[in-house]
């Protein structure tokens, strides 16, 4: 669904939990394909990773709670091993954030809000028919001075069973995660843990039958919080946060056979304070430290470590509300790194339309895997490479039609120098370098219509469509003003929600064009449009059941080529609240 946040002054979606429950989705990078813009590359049925408005998937920054999720090795962040049912809400921020969230969202910012309900214990059984069997176990409760949450899930299933039609087998798949969180009014303390294990199949032409990846994670985040009394202010707050987080991956293509492991450790420190001196006037300024450290068997043992302070002023008056923010990044490797950004909203002389515009200037670093990677038979890192620096624009205007339907148009552009791509040398060896320059312009269409039927019966329509045009710019001859690889030129989404009492019906359509898959554009991806339903039915507060199906059309396609994704699958949930 269709989500508008007319207060923001960037393009931001927000998904609450209300709404994710009632999607047809069944992992939690599903929920990203209804928002304008986003586009979820799947490796198979394995790893998910996002892209918004063309960007490269290293350059979405995505946070849990404020927690950085993306590796220093790869700079993506996938979100097949992430826990759906501890998500209450999700923000989409699509135009950039760097300023305010950090370096690397050059292309935009998710934020993954964890659960904080009352005190509960819910239950969730989950089965479907590739084999899929999930657990969850949620239990909440207030003492006197401490709030406390622990859950826990397990789920295990085959993207592609033995019996499908699909070509490629080794999909099995076991994830585990544990989550205790321990809060006072001014204090949280929230421990991660989890453990995962995949079938590696490999591609259609090259299969591996025989090889695993298992991923490790573990996590502690201490967020603390004071209220500040300042006379002259009528709000003002100081936040700080420290974490740190240990990922260790291991992938091995046959038992006897080397195996690739990296071992990621991150700590980071921040602090932040909020200042709202009036109902038009507010300020937020802060510092955070970041220090990455990697023992890899292709990347070998680098480490990095950087600091920024970012300033965000907010001024709103005669119907205009005004944004300005700078962050300075500081790193040994590289010069000082600045990303300013500005932005306004307008009420454009009407009451039904509202006017929005920005423009940000964002910088990303190299990540470990371009820098260090061993020279072996078919690749090898560059140490030479320098930061990528966009420019982002964007604009756009609401329209409130009536008091039932809304439309939205936005246009963008991001253009990227020093974009980093890897190619093949001509040896044999693909390197990457920084080109010249990328180029990404769009516009994006989005409507919401809702009308009640009948006193208990709401009908709800919305849907977008993007237009992007992704363009190399970095005047080689064979490659220039080409679309740039694995980028579809037209994303759209539509659904159709039929509200009874407490129960919903979703029908889901998500459409993806072909995909060029080398620079010079002489091979396609096909493109692809599937059809998703979902039944979800609260037969009380406590007792909820729902019926959910992906591709429903039993269609053949794929995001990266020779690794098909699987068919229709089905999964049935049960959800009991004590």
């Amino acid at each position: 669904m269709v989500i508008f946040n007319d207060h923001q002054i960037t393009t931001t979606t927000t998904i609450t939990a209300g709404q994710i429950q009632t999607l047809p989705a069944i992992s939690l990078a599903h929920i990203f394909q209804t928002v304008p813009g986003v586009y979820v590359q799947q490796y198979g049925g394995e790893t998910q990773l996002i892209s918004i408005r063309g960007s490269a998937t290293d350059h979405v920054l995505v946070l849990m709670d404020g927690r950085k999720l993306n590796s220093i090795r790869s700079g993506s962040a996938d979100l097949s091993n992430l826990s759906l049912n501890r998500i209450a809400a999700v923000q989409i921020i699509r135009s950039g954030g760097a300023a305010r969230w950090g370096a690397g969202a050059l292309g935009g910012v998710i934020n993954l809000i964890t659960q904080r309900g009352k005190p509960q214990t819910r239950f969730t059984l989950q089965t479907g028919n590739l084999q899929q069997l999930g657990v969850y176990l949620e239990y909440q409760h207030e003492f006197d001075l401490l709030d406390m949450q622990l859950s826990g899930q397990v789920t295990q299933g085959d993207a592609r069973p033995a019996e499908s039609d699909f070509d490629l087998q080794n999909s099995a798949f076991t994830t585990g995660n544990v989550h205790l969180s321990l809060g006072t009014d001014h204090t949280k303390l929230q421990l991660t843990v989890s453990h995962a294990e995949r079938g590696s199949p490999g591609t259609v032409t090259f299969p591996t039958p025989l090889a695993r990846s298992i991923t490790e994670h573990q996590s502690a985040q201490l967020s603390t919080v004071w209220d500040d009394n300042i006379p002259v202010v009528m709000f003002s707050q100081l936040n700080g946060v420290m974490s740190v987080g240990r990922q260790l991956s291991t992938y091995r293509k046959q038992s006897d056979a080397p195996k690739f492991q990296h071992d990621h450790l991150r700590w980071e420190v921040g602090l932040e304070q909020s200042v709202q001196f009036s109902d038009s006037i507010a300020l937020f300024a802060g510092i955070n430290s970041q220090w990455d450290q990697l023992k890899s068997t292709t990347d070998g043992d680098p480490a990095r470590a950087s600091a920024a302070v970012f300033f965000e002023y907010r001024h709103s008056w005669a119907g205009i509300k005004m944004l300005g923010a700078l962050r300075t990044v500081l790193t040994p490797e590289y010069p000082v790194q600045w990303s300013p950004q500005f932005g306004m909203r307008r009420q454009l002389g009407w009451v039904w339309l509202l006017g929005r515009f920005q423009i940000e200037r964002a910088v990303k670093l190299p990540d470990f895997d371009d820098l260090f990677w061993t020279q072996s038979g078919l690749a090898q890192g560059n140490p030479n490479l320098q930061p990528e620096r966009a420019l982002n624009l964007d604009g756009g205007v609401i329209a409130y039609l009536t008091s039932n339907l809304r439309l939205e148009v936005g246009l963008f552009q991001n253009r990227i120098d020093q974009w980093i791509q890897w190619s093949n040398t001509g040896a044999g060896i693909w390197r990457p370098s920084n080109l010249a320059r990328a180029e990404i312009r769009g516009i994006e269409t989005q409507f919401y219509w809702q009308q009640r039927l009948a006193p208990l019966v709401s009908l709800v329509i919305s849907g977008n469509y993007t237009y992007l045009d992704p363009r190399n710019r970095s005047g080689e001859r064979t490659t220039h003003g080409k679309i740039l690889v694995r980028r579809p030129q037209h994303l759209s989404s539509g659904q159709v929600q039929l509200l009874v009492q407490n129960h919903t019906l979703t029908l889901d359509y998500n459409g993806v064009g072909r995909r060029p898959l080398n620079a010079a554009n002489f091979h396609w991806l096909a493109g692809y449009d599937l059809w998703h339903v979902k039944l979800d039915l609260q037969w009380s507060e406590r007792v909820r059941s729902a019926l959910t199906c992906r591709n429903l059309t039993n269609q053949h396609y794929a995001d990266f080529q020779y690794v098909p994704m699987p068919g229709r699958e089905w999964l049935g949930e049960l959800q009991f609240i004590f």
